[in-house]
Order: structure tokens, then sequence, then C-alpha cells
């Protein structure tokens, strides 16, 4: 028994000597995620494997390799619980570094942003669940990483305007503007049946689809500035391995509403064939409903482009993001000047120069309870996990 106990100890330090910090996340999202938590996981690590930075001493590394080994855990430990892989993968669908042209300053401003990022950890709140499907969760992380974005780009960038720190800068027109994408993204994304959840890397859509597709989301209106926009990041995205093939903007204007009511209006822009359509190497333009490379018509826009209008009652989306971005605004920590004048949920959305012209608000008072709405999105992952599971099966 001894001589057993000793062998035991002995392996065991060999183990830990030859441990990478990643096992412990490859091991255990194993049998502690659900099926599409791991669809989440292995699409984060696919895009930000494709994103590479080159050290001072001329070694590339990968994104993702410096995400794990910049993550604040203990390499000792062997057992995570599911709060903590929920907080990693938080952190891993926003992970979205500033880039410099220079290579060296562009690997110390990831370190710095990261170290940044992760600074938030310890102060965590560990009675939250995280789920990675709730408003105030997605907004608070996103929150986080714009500050982390933010405070990063200082050091490099100290002549650019900056909205969620405290900068000679601070705008109070491009500081709602910056947190009504934000809460338009929730908002579209607690409407779209198929959608996963919010993401927010590198040139890869802002919303992961059961599909393993992605889709764009803009809050503009404009449907000829709209058309380039979805043509370029469709673009992108594929030069990253990525199939973003759909995108989201702002609607018609709505003038009738139902006493009690917000209705959102919205248009869907589908465009399933566009990388077969347009090459990607070829720079296009959008010019009299037709897409043109060097004066050549390539397609017009009705051969690449789907639009369909939408009007949905965000009723209950709006009265329980009341409090999650309350919660999500005061515990990321923003800061900015103009703090003071940002009332409320209504007044950002209300007062923003594009949504104002497709939501329509009716006397709303009061919220009603939370776990309404978050239940149903429960529900709704609940059949997710089980087409999953047929699929695997």
């Amino acid at each position: 028994m001894p001589r057993k106990q000793k062998l035991s100890n002995i392996d065991m330090k060999k183990e830990l000597k030859e441990f990478k910090k990643g096992d412990i996340f490859e091991k255990q999202i194993t049998y502690l995620l659900y099926p599409e938590e791991k669809a989440l996981y292995s699409f984060c690590k696919k895009i930000l494997q494709n994103k590479f930075a080159t050290s001072p001493d001329g070694k590339s590394y990968n994104y993702y390799d410096i995400f794990i080994a910049s993550y604040p855990i203990n390499k000792h430990s062997k057992k995570l619980t599911k709060i903590q892989l929920l907080i990693f993968l938080n952190f891993l669908r926003i992970y979205n570094p500033p880039k410099h042209k220079i290579q060296n300053d562009n690997y110390n401003i990831i370190l710095l942003y990261t170290e940044i990022l992760f600074s938030n950890y310890r102060g965590f709140d560990l009675s939250l669940s995280y789920d990675l499907s709730n408003i105030e969760v997605s907004l608070l992380f996103k929150f986080i990483n714009e500050i982390a974005y933010e405070k990063a780009s200082l050091e490099y960038f100290p002549h650019k305007n900056y909205n969620y720190i405290l900068h000679n800068s601070n705008n109070l027109i491009n500081f709602k503007d910056k947190l009504s994408s934000s809460v338009f993204e929730e908002i579209i994304f607690q409407l779209i049946p198929k959608a996963l959840y919010s993401i927010h890397l590198p040139q890869a859509g802002d919303i992961l689809l059961e599909n393993n597709t992605t889709l764009e989301i803009k809050k503009n209106n404009n449907s000829n500035s709209l058309f380039p926009i979805f043509i370029t990041s469709s673009k992108n995205a594929k030069n990253n391995n990525i199939d973003l093939l759909s995108g989201i903007g702002g609607g018609d204007i709505i003038t009738n509403n139902e006493e009690g009511k917000v209705l959102l209006s919205y248009k869907e822009y589908d465009f399933p064939n566009i990388n077969y359509i347009i090459p990607l190497k070829k720079e296009v333009i959008v010019r009299n409903n037709f897409i043109v490379n060097e004066g050549t018509n390539i397609a017009s826009i009705n051969e690449v482009f789907n639009v369909t209008n939408h009007i949905e009652d965000i009723t209950k989306i709006y009265r329980n993001m009341i409090e999650d971005f309350r919660f999500a605004y005061i515990y990321s920590g923003i800061q900015n000047n103009y703090s003071n004048q940002l009332r409320n949920i209504k007044d950002l959305l209300s007062n923003d120069y594009n949504i104002s012209n497709y939501i329509l608000f009716h006397h709303t008072v009061g919220k009603i309870n939370k776990r309404k709405t978050n239940k149903k999105k429960s529900n709704k992952n609940k059949k997710t996990k089980k087409k999953f599971n047929k699929k695997k099966k």
C-alpha cells in the first residue's frame, strides 16, 4: 500500500509538470457544457486560432494561445465549476483585441488588452449564473470588453475618441450611439429563433446561428448603405473561414401602436449565395441597385439580397431589459463625462438617431418578472439541446 501511494505521487507530479493550461478546458468542456455551449467554444476557438500576432522575439502566437495563457485560473486545479467555464466562454465570445500596424506593438497591445479584460475576473459575483443567453450577462461582458478595448487603445492611440472611459474626447452622442448598438443587438438576438449566442469576435458577425453560420447586425436603416457593409462583412468573414450569410438592419417608420406596447420594425437581409456571385478578391461598390467591379456590373442587388420586413412586439423584452441594462451598466464600471445624462434605456433608444425611426414607445410603465423571459429563453435552449443531441446520435 505505501509503495502504491508513493508511485501515485510521482505520477501526479509528472502529470503536473507536463500539464498545459488549455487541457483543463478541453477535458471538462466535454462533460460540463451543453452541446450548444460546446458549439460556441469550438467556433470561438477556430476563429481566434486564425488570428496571429508576432512577439518581439519573432515568435508567432495565435489569439487563442494568448487567451489561454492569460486566463486567470489555477493551473494545478483539476476541477472547474460550470460557473467558471461559463465565465470563460463569456470572455471567449467577446475576445477582440485592438490592432496596431506595427507587429511587435500589435502583440504587446493584445497582451495589454487581455490583462485589462481579465482584471475584472476576481471581482465577479459568483452568485450569478453567467448564463450565455441572459441579456444582463451579455451586456455586462460587452461593456467590459469595450472598456478593456479603449484602455488598451489609449496607450497606443492617445488621440482617438473614447466613450467608455474618462477622456477629453467623451461625447454624449457617440456614447449613446455605442450603447444603443449593443442594446439593439440584444433585442434582435431575443427575436431570432435560430440564434444560439451573441458574439463579438474579429470578423465573425454578431450572432452565432444554429447552423454554424453567423449574422451581422447594424442599427442603420438605410438599405443603400447596408448593402456594401454586408458585402464587405461577408467577404471578411469568408476569408476567416466563416459563412456570414445574413444581416439585420433597422426597419420602416412605425406610425401606429397599441396602448402599453413597444413595437420594433427591422429588415432581414439574406444573402446565402453571396460568395458564389461576388468573387472574394474583387473590390466592389453598389451603384444604381447593381454590384459593380471596375465599372462592370457583377449582379443586381435583387440577385444577391432577399430583403424582408418585420414588425415585432418587444414589450416584454424591453421591460426585462430595463434592469438588465442598469445592472450591466453599473457593474461593468463604465465611466464617461456625460454618464449622469443617461437617464434610462427608454431615453437611450427613443433619442437614438437611427433607432427612434423604427421603435415606437407607447405609455409603458413598470416591468414584468424577469424570470418569465429567462424561462422562455431557457426552454428554447432545452429544445436546441435536444436538437444537438439528436444530431450527435
